[in-house]
């Protein structure tokens, strides 16, 4: 602490109360750029979720439509692969997902040989 600092403390925790201002503005514009940048990550995989959801309601739809599944197929499909993970919770883990689709096509492929 100097003389002025002892002489005028009042000066001193000015002094020292703005530069905390100043470093609490730093961090609240730099969390806001961050909150941004997450809530637009947010918006846009919320936009392809809707987007795959819309997809995959038209592809059941048609499915169905045309006689080539049924509703009850469905939903017996939907159960066996939920219990695959061991969790009923209506969900695949990713691991899940690419193993059941890198076995698409395979019974097809054999069928043309």
């Amino acid at each position: 602490m100097g003389v002025w600092e002892w002489v005028f403390p009042i000066t001193a925790q000015k002094k020292e109360l703005l530069s905390v201002r100043k470093s609490m503005a730093r961090i609240v514009e730099i969390q806001t750029k961050g909150s941004k940048k997450q809530r637009k990550a947010a918006e846009e995989l919320e936009a392809e979720q809707a987007y795959t959801d819309l997809a995959l309601v038209a592809l059941v739809s048609l499915l169905v439509e045309k006689g080539l599944i049924s509703h009850q197929e469905l939903m017996d499909r939907l159960k066996r692969l939920d219990e695959l993970d061991g969790v009923p919770d209506a969900k695949l883990t990713p691991e899940l997902i690419r193993a059941a689709l890198s076995g698409l096509g395979k019974a097809d492929d054999k069928a043309a040989k």
